[in-house]
């Protein structure tokens, strides 16, 4: 793509997204005001890997308002998505 010096880092790493092929684990606030969720779904569209799975009674810092429940979904998430090795 034709970027120039004065293009955005975030506008040229968002392009590189559907390359990313690895598994991902999206757990988001779906209260979030700061990050709406919505931004969690066209996250979702751009990473072929993507999960998305909505927290409830959370806001933006889920490791504070919902610990458990986020190492639950992380525990289940890397059991069902084991680690890729490079051929």
């Amino acid at each position: 793509m034709g970027w120039t010096a004065g293009t955005p880092f975030w506008r040229r790493a968002s392009c590189q997204l559907p390359g990313f092929t690895k598994p991902v684990l999206l757990a988001w606030a779906r209260e979030d005001r700061l990050f709406p969720i919505t931004l969690a779904h066209r996250l979702a569209e751009l990473l072929p890997q993507a999960t998305l799975v909505p927290v409830e009674d959370s806001y933006t810092f889920i490791p504070e308002d919902q610990p458990q429940v986020l190492s639950r979904l992380i525990v289940d998430f890397v059991r069902t998505h084991p680690a890729t090795q490079p051929k």
